[in-house]
């Protein structure tokens, strides 16, 4: 049975489902009212809807990495303002539905993708920077490679992203986003000064250390499409000259050394100060994909603030470094901040700014089918008997690669890879109550599995996953959110929030009190709201807020700005 409640005062009428995920959503009167109620409600052409059956409507079913054959959206909507997004919410409450927001970059599982009302976020990729370039507003569907090349190439700045070019902003800042450049810069969120979003009941929200605080601190690390649809993220942006000298380097080693490479990497404690940035790849093929080099560890990273190859060579041997373990694939200086962000991408494609700027753009990924593939990644900190983290014994190591082969030759089982990076200061050094992020605060290491299985294997990932982690358990400070692990079953909010996970809820009973926003892994209302509900008794209004009519505003605390970059008509100077 379904129980209706109408909130009055916001200008339309939210209906709550009691069970709105087993409403049959597939009709064609509700998808026409769905599409007459938001062209209503938008002034001027601010995107379009899509329902099941309409031309374009398979395309965007094919937008993701690998999308999920389990997911039926009622409808897309492409949302090029806010102001589409607010009429989405508003009209997929008057009809009973849920919305997701999806920012429209690389998503390897789909993860944005729902049932109901998918507000295509990608739209809204506008980059504007501060008089003096020490801000940065930038809407969800900016990518890495994109957001990245213009900061660099105009400004001589940047925000710590990843070298993967085709992540959109949006979901990886709400996750948390860890990059190479984290040690010093925390991560993505941490540079957060404000977002702007449109909340669960209509609402635009804007929220800072003084604003909707609570709202700001789950930003970070909350994860995305919880509780608002956020538009507009302004961050810190960081002087980039510090990363345009250095060498970086790429090594290989045999299975056989990685035991003893994992000890003294585990034990490499001051790579932040020793201007050292180093990350690990173990790959484990499966009994199905053997041959030459099917078991290997690669080591990728750089030596900050030089360009003197053999300086950076004596600094690692003095760090320990047994460089007779392992074939030399690249030793090379570079000159640019630049240049070190086409390094860490470690691809061809990316030999110069031009690709990685086209490598950014949205979609350019699509795909029409899904691999049997797993991820995770989880914060680790290893202490032993005792209180204070400590470098593991060689045991441990030979252990788990032991655990590891094994595991990675079970039937069905095509590749195991294990990245392994050290955590600075940038992340450690901030009280892990200070924002929705919470394990990797503690943690010395972040960790990240991937299992990839045949596909006739349905089971064989999802399985092989549970048992990597079991071996880590012991040592394991949490989940990481941007690494969304479905295998996580019903312990998700503790693996990932910790003891935050109930101001999560009180931020979601605020701010998204109707369960307007589906998530596969959701923030649940907590009793306290499920019971006002019943009664139908409110939240109190809250600080930050704008209502109809539509506007458009510049969501930025700086005074002055630059004109929103349109990426599809301006010339580019490669």
């Amino acid at each position: 049975m379904l129980g209706i409640v109408v909130r009055p005062g916001l200008g339309f009428a939210v209906v709550c489902l009691a069970l709105v995920t087993g409403v049959n959503a597939s009709t064609i009167a509700q998808g026409d009212r769905f599409r007459k109620c938001w062209e209503a409600k938008v002034p001027g052409h601010y995107g379009k809807v899509f329902i099941r059956e309409d031309p374009g409507y398979n395309d965007r079913m094919t937008r993701n990495y690998e999308p999920d054959p389990t997911k039926a959206p009622f409808a897309f909507v492409d949302c090029e303002n806010e102001f589409a997004v607010q009429a989405a919410i508003r009209c997929a409450a008057e009809n009973g539905l849920q919305v997701c927001p999806r920012s429209g970059g690389h998503s390897r599982i789909g993860s944005s993708m729902c049932d109901g009302v998918v507000l295509e976020m990608g739209l809204i990729g506008h980059l504007q920077v501060s008089e003096n370039a020490s801000k940065a507003s930038v809407g969800p569907g900016l990518t890495n490679g994109v957001g990245i090349y213009h900061l660099l190439k105009n400004y001589s700045r940047l925000i710590p992203v990843g070298k993967c070019a085709s992540v959109a902003l949006g979901g990886y800042i709400l996750g948390g986003g860890l990059s190479e450049f984290s040690d010093k810069l925390g991560f993505a969120c941490d540079n957060l000064v404000s977002v702007s979003g449109v909340d669960g009941m209509g609402n635009i929200v804007h929220a800072s250390q003084t604003v909707n605080q609570d709202l700001f601190w789950a930003a970070c690390g909350g994860g995305a499409g919880q509780f608002m649809a956020f538009f507009n993220y302004t961050l810190n942006t960081a002087v980039s000259t510090v990363y345009d000298n250095f060498v970086g380097f790429r090594y290989r080693t045999p299975i056989e050394n990685v035991p003893q490479v994992l000890h003294w990497y585990f034990g490499f404690t001051d790579q932040e100060a020793s201007n050292v940035q180093l990350r690990l790849r173990l790959v484990i093929k499966g009994s199905t994909n053997k041959g030459n080099n099917s078991e290997y560890m690669d080591l990728a990273g750089a030596c900050y603030a030089t360009s003197d190859t053999a300086q950076c060579r004596d600094l690692m041997v003095a760090k320990g470094f047994n460089s007779s373990m392992w074939n030399e694939r690249i030793f090379m200086p570079g000159y640019t901040a630049m240049d070190l962000i086409k390094f860490y991408a470690e691809s061809e494609m990316f030999t110069d700014e031009k690709a990685l700027l086209e490598h950014g753009m949205l979609y350019v990924e699509g795909s029409s089918s899904r691999d049997n593939v797993r991820v995770t990644a989880l914060g680790f900190r290893y202490q032993g008997n005792g209180s204070i983290p400590t470098q593991p014994p060689i045991d441990y190591f030979v252990n788990y690669i032991q655990q590891s082969q094994t595991d990675c030759n079970m039937t069905g089982l095509r590749k195991c890879i294990t990245i392994f990076q050290a955590l600075g200061s940038g992340i450690t050094s901030i009280s892990e109550n200070s924002t929705a992020l919470y394990g990797l605060r503690l943690s010395t290491h972040w960790i990240s599995i991937r299992i990839e299985a045949r596909l006739t294997y349905e089971n064989a990932s999802s399985d092989s996953l549970i048992r990597h982690q079991s071996y880590l358990a012991a040592e394991s400070m949490g989940n990481f959110v941007n690494y969304q692990d479905d295998t996580l079953g019903s312990s998700y909010p503790e693996a990932y929030y910790g003891p935050g996970y109930t101001r999560l809820q009180s931020v979601k009973a605020l701010f998204d009190p109707w369960n307007i926003f589906l998530s596969s892994q959701p923030v649940t209302l907590p009793p306290s709201s499920l019971l006002r509900r019943s009664l139908n008794v409110f939240p109190m209004e809250r600080s930050g807020y704008e209502d109809e009519p539509f506007f458009w505003k510049r969501y930025s605390s700086f005074p002055q700005v630059q004109p929103r970059l349109d990426f599809s008509s301006m010339e580019l100077d490669y």
